[in-house]
């Protein structure tokens, strides 16, 4: 177990000193200012935390960030020709892929939320303007489970691109995600409150915020439903893929 999370803990720090990861630090930088400065400074600090993670544009970037830097270890670890060779199945090849990505893009996204605070901490410092999400639920909660919302999102994404990335070609899994991302900017969300599962919205981008909902405990069983929906599509892609795999070493 040691060893393991050793070898996906170099994997990562190798991730660190290639040229892509530059342009996504500097993505991560953007991003964070963008939304540190775009609601001004009256607003209080978690107000304004909830709002940018409630941007399209946020979301949106993220996204983006977070495919390049799948990419950026799939190409890694897809090299690392001594390790394949270790690797007895298709299935252990892949299921290890997947641990360095999830963890790639888990400090990737814990990068993100911290250069996000570290902003908010000087455009939010003489900020009183407080926006109450749900009513007699402290701020704080919602923007919690609103990053938990993101992290496990963009995780799931994340298995579904290394995925991709096994058997169809780099440019079409990265065409995918434009549209996805794309989509994300023009599909609108509607405005009315969800009151029943029925109501519940199947497009992924309606889920990268919170409010809207008839309240927080409902808004959180729904996104639980959905995210089981994910995971099940993804376990059968992932099903999929270790059939279609014909040799580990692509």
């Amino acid at each position: 177990m040691k060893s393991s999370f050793k070898y996906i803990f170099e994997n990562w720090k190798y991730s660190l000193n290639t040229s892509l990861f530059t342009i996504i630090f500097i993505l991560s930088m953007v991003l964070a200012v963008y939304g540190g400065i775009q609601m001004g400074f009256k607003y209080d600090y978690i107000t304004v935390f909830i709002s940018v993670l409630n941007q399209n544009f946020y979301s949106v970037v993220l996204l983006l960030v977070v495919l390049l830097n799948t990419v950026n270890i799939n190409n890694i670890f897809s090299k690392n020709e001594f390790y394949i060779i270790r690797c007895e199945t298709k299935k252990k090849y892949l299921i290890d892929l997947i641990k360095n990505v999830l963890f790639g893009n888990f400090c990737l996204f814990v990068l993100n939320i911290l250069l996000l605070m570290i902003v908010l901490n000087v455009t939010c410092a003489g900020g009183n303007v407080y926006i109450q999400v749900y009513k007699d639920i402290p701020n704080i909660v919602s923007l919690v489970f609103l990053i938990i919302k993101f992290l496990l999102l963009t995780e799931v994404i994340s298995i579904f691109n290394v995925l991709l990335l096994k058997v169809v070609d780099n440019k079409i899994v990265i065409f995918l995600n434009i549209l996805l991302i794309v989509s994300n900017l023009l599909i609108p969300i509607s405005d009315s409150e969800i009151t029943n599962v029925f109501q519940l919205p199947l497009f992924i981008n309606s889920y990268y915020r919170i409010g809207g909902y008839s309240g927080l405990l409902f808004e959180i069983l729904c996104f639980l439903l959905y995210l089981s929906l994910l995971l099940l599509f993804t376990y059968y892609l992932y099903k999929f893929v270790i059939r279609k795999m014909r040799k580990v070493i692509e």
